[in-house]
């Protein structure tokens, strides 16, 4: 799922889930739904509801999950928001306790050991935007493939490091 960063009025900024994936998620629930009353009135359900019931149930849980990131450069706070609807767990970070903020690309199916070798399936460049801390642990916020990201996670990644004073730093340039 792609997220989008935005600059609120107060300076903050807020990196989360594209509204696209909720709109979805929420239409396949309505038309679920419709389904069932249409069947209901026809007689009594039977077994072959289970599969439209799961699939009811997967698509809110779709159309309910949250998450994002607040980014607070006054306060120097970083806060994590990740959940369904109103479940929701919330991570809280101080500026002092991230070293830097980075951008890794590597190729799904590569091994360290030999980076010619490629694995089965489908290899792809992948983005990792992730916010390294100063005990040397790290917390991912966005991992892309590098088409789907255009540079956008690159450029949201610089974004958010300069408002929030904190170094910047990124393994190669993109290749897009």
């Amino acid at each position: 799922m792609r997220m989008k960063i935005m600059v609120k009025r107060d300076g903050s900024i807020v990196y989360s889930l594209t509204p696209f994936y909720k709109i979805v998620y929420g239409l396949f629930c309505l038309i679920l739904v419709v389904g069932f009353f249409s069947v209901r009135g026809e007689g009594p359900l039977g077994a072959s509801i289970i599969i439209p019931l799961l699939l009811f149930i997967i698509s809110l849980g779709g159309a309910g999950y949250r998450e994002s990131w607040h980014f607070t450069p006054p306060t120097g706070e970083i806060v994590y928001k990740v959940g369904f609807f109103f479940w929701v767990k919330a991570s809280r970070y101080s500026r002092d306790e991230v070293k830097r903020i980075t951008i890794t690309h590597f190729v799904r199916g590569r091994t360290i050991e030999d980076p010619r070798l490629r694995g089965r399936g489908r290899n792809r460049s992948m983005v990792i935007f992730s916010l390294q801390f100063s005990d040397d642990s790290t917390k991912d916020i966005e991992i892309i493939t590098e088409r789907a990201s255009g540079g956008a996670t690159e450029g949201a990644a610089r974004k958010i490091a300069t408002a929030m004073n904190i170094p910047y730093w990124q393994d190669r340039q993109s290749e897009r």
